[in-house]
């Protein structure tokens, strides 16, 4: 069996041999011996994930948000024009 660890910043696994990950360049963050570190650092990737998913839809909300303003506007104008 070989030792391999996650990496911190993209949460993919590699070989314990790379210092730093071959997919983002993060630096070799945990062996898969201490099995909390692990734990935490899936917990963590999940929370990074779960905090850009709600940057994102906050992101689609605003944006919404500003179309539908925009409809307003032209709907009022249009409205003007009969």
């Amino acid at each position: 069996m070989f030792a391999i660890s996650i990496c911190r910043g993209c949460g993919r696994t590699m070989d314990n041999a790379y210092f730093y990950c071959p997919w983002c360049g993060q630096s070799r963050s945990l062996g898969m011996k201490d099995k909390d570190s692990v734990e935490k650092n899936f917990e963590m990737i999940e929370d990074q994930k779960k905090t850009a998913q709600q940057k994102k839809i906050q992101q689609m909300k605003n944006r919404l948000d500003e179309l539908e303003s925009e409809l307003s506007v032209l709907v009022l104008s249009t409205e003007m024009h009969k």
